[in-house]
């Protein structure tokens, strides 16, 4: 439990619009279903040596259309993530926005962005300060509403070492 715990501590601001819609239906709070989801569903190993599995990890939760095709690269002090958009249909989804987040698992530290590009944009950079730049990041990325009403299940975009 204590490793769940503090892994969603390390991304609260993050997990407290990720999980708020799902955690209002249920009347809980965003943190405990988090804390919750993460001890059932992402720590791998045996009592003392548990510790999270980074490609099971849910940063936020709901029934939004999550990322289709979505990929990371590195390009200089910036990750650039990317996802499918089909340029021959639009509809009110195009208007949500993206969610990304860069998971420093040596230091338990998260950069991320809560508001970013239209869905429609098929991509956004997310800045990665120089002084963290050194290392493996873990890489996920979610879209919600403009109204922030709705918000889709986070998608592990995977490791990247910088």
């Amino acid at each position: 439990m204590a490793v769940a715990t503090a892994f969603v501590q390390s991304v609260l601001g993050f997990i407290n619009i990720g999980f708020k819609v799902v955690a209002g239906y249920e009347k809980r709070y965003p943190f405990n279903m988090a804390v919750s989801y993460h001890k059932m569903h992402a720590l791998m190993g045996d009592y003392p040596n548990v510790e999270i599995d980074y490609s099971k990890v849910m940063l936020s939760q709901g029934n939004l259309l999550p990322a289709q095709q979505s990929l990371v690269s590195l390009i200089p002090e910036r990750l650039r993530f990317s996802w499918f958009t089909d340029p021959l249909h639009w509809d009110q989804s195009d208007l949500d926005q993206v969610m990304l987040m860069a998971y420093f698992s040596a230091s338990k530290h998260a950069i991320y962005m809560l508001a970013g590009a239209v869905r429609s944009a098929g991509s956004d950079i997310l800045k990665i300060p120089l002084e963290m730049q050194e290392g493996f990041v873990e890489t996920y990325i979610s879209f919600i509403t403009e109204d922030r009403t709705a918000v889709a299940n986070s998608v592990y975009t995977g490791r990247v070492y910088l």
